[in-house]
């Protein structure tokens, strides 16, 4: 092999060399993505999380005991009706309530239903019903949410509750149920389940001004654990039905301070 032969070989080793080299550089580099993003984690302090919030007035809910009694009453010859200073017009979704001259005070939305109104004794204050439990107080001068009421009281199997009614401007009378417990209800039909799946019906009263839900006892009144509330009316006026041996019993209850 002459000397120049021998040279044009270690060039060409040479430049393969420093090909190979360059590659495998080359593939550890990090791409400009990368780059971008390792230079703004380092340069920029995470974003702090927002501190949880307080519950709102309007959710804050105590529990204190009842104020409140229930007795039986005669049948009233008369049931008192309050003002109606507001209506509703449509249905659920596509409800909007209005003062008397037509103006439009709330509106219901796919997520907020309106489904029925009950006004105060004074006819000032309205019970919105939402739907799922939900039920709202309004006063309507000015217009303004005073505050939501329980959704469900704090008892196990404890059911959203059905109904509220008033007593008066500050106090509302609430219906709930507990359930019975599941293998209690396995061993029944459905059509057995529909009508006795309340094994204890409860009765509460929420204090507007102190937020305040308490359980109304009715147990000296040797009535049935389990009843439905047929009507509800202002002034504490409640109308129950019970089953008794195949037969429909009612009564009247009155919700009275103690």
């Amino acid at each position: 092999m002459n000397k120049h032969t021998l040279i044009t070989i270690l060039i060409a080793a040479l430049v393969l060399l420093s090909a190979i080299g360059f590659t495998i550089l080359w593939r550890k580099r990090p791409s400009s993505d990368a780059r971008a993003t390792t230079q703004h984690s380092a340069s920029s302090d995470p974003k702090p999380k927002p501190a949880p919030t307080s519950l709102p007035e309007a959710a804050r809910v105590v529990e204190i005991e009842s104020k409140l009694a229930i007795t039986l009453v005669a049948e009233p010859a008369a049931v008192p009706q309050s003002p109606m200073v507001a209506k509703v017009q449509g249905f659920g979704e596509s409800a909007v309530l209005s003062d008397a001259d037509g103006n439009p005070l709330l509106r219901a939305t796919p997520k907020s239903p309106i489904y029925s109104v009950k006004p105060s004794p004074s006819g000032q204050q309205l019970v919105v019903s939402r739907g799922s439990g939900v039920h709202q107080v309004y006063r309507l001068n000015p217009f303004a949410l005073v505050r939501e009421l329980p959704v469900t009281p704090d008892v196990p199997r404890a059911s959203t509750f059905e109904a509220w009614q008033w007593m008066d401007e500050n106090t509302l009378i609430g219906v709930s149920a507990t359930e019975r417990p599941h293998e209690e209800m396995e061993k029944l039909t459905a059509a057995e389940q529909e009508s006795y799946w309340r094994e204890r019906t409860l009765l509460y009263s929420f204090d507007l001004a102190e937020g305040a839900l308490s359980m109304i006892e009715i147990a000296n009144l040797e009535l049935p654990a389990s009843f439905t509330v047929v009507e509800m009316h202002a002034g504490g006026l409640v109308k129950i039905e019970w089953d008794k041996q195949g037969a429909a019993r009612t009564a009247w209850i009155g919700v009275r301070s103690k």
